[in-house]
């Protein structure tokens, strides 16, 4: 494997891997805000006027719970492999295919945080009246944490999917291109010696 293509597939690496550690700190503070909010429901609920909107609200956050630590913990996991594999001195070079692999999971997880970071904004949308009431004596921004960072999730997913593609089809086309060249190269210096 040519040196310079291996650098290009580390930056790469290296640049979706420490996109995917911020995703998943990301995830990991809208699953922090679900516990905390989850449990100001939960005291809420001895007041007879918010006693249904706090049961709602608390299923909500436990959806919410399950939703972004898959998704965070998916994340950490590919950032994690991905850091090995970019940094790792022979690695790529002794598993040439890591980087597909790499791309392959990237692409799974993709659609993953697609459907998760959906599933929040929508969700956490549709109650934001209850927020102004358990949010009030704090100065956290819970809703939009969750609301904003759930559509930014589903926007990153949507262009990873885009750019995971892309850059697969331009590495497989640089690739075939090199082993053109080379065989014209091969070709030419043979018919050069006959």
């Amino acid at each position: 494997m040519p040196s310079e293509r291996l650098i290009r597939i580390r930056l790469t690496i290296l640049f979706f891997s420490t996109i995917s550690l911020a995703i998943s700190v990301l995830n990991s503070a809208n699953a922090r805000s679900a516990v905390i909010l989850r449990d100001r429901a939960r005291s809420d609920y001895a007041s007879a006027s918010h006693a249904s909107l706090a049961i709602s609200f608390e299923s909500l956050q436990k959806n919410i719970l399950l939703d972004v630590l898959p998704t965070a913990m998916l994340s950490a996991g590919l950032a994690i492999y991905g850091l090995v594999v970019a940094l790792h001195p022979r690695f790529l070079w002794d598993h040439g295919s890591a980087w597909k692999l790499y791309a392959i999971a990237k692409i799974i997880i993709s659609f993953v945080m697609i459907g998760a970071g959906g599933y929040l904004a929508d969700h956490v949308h549709d109650l934001q009246s209850a927020f102004a009431i358990f949010n009030a004596s704090d100065k956290m921004p819970y809703f939009s944490l969750m609301y904003y960072g759930g559509i930014a999730q589903a926007v990153y997913g949507s262009v990873l999917v885009l750019f995971a593609i892309i850059i697969v089809i331009v590495v497989i086309a640089i690739d075939r291109h090199q082993a053109k060249d080379s065989a014209l190269n091969s070709t030419a210096h043979h018919a050069y010696h006959l």
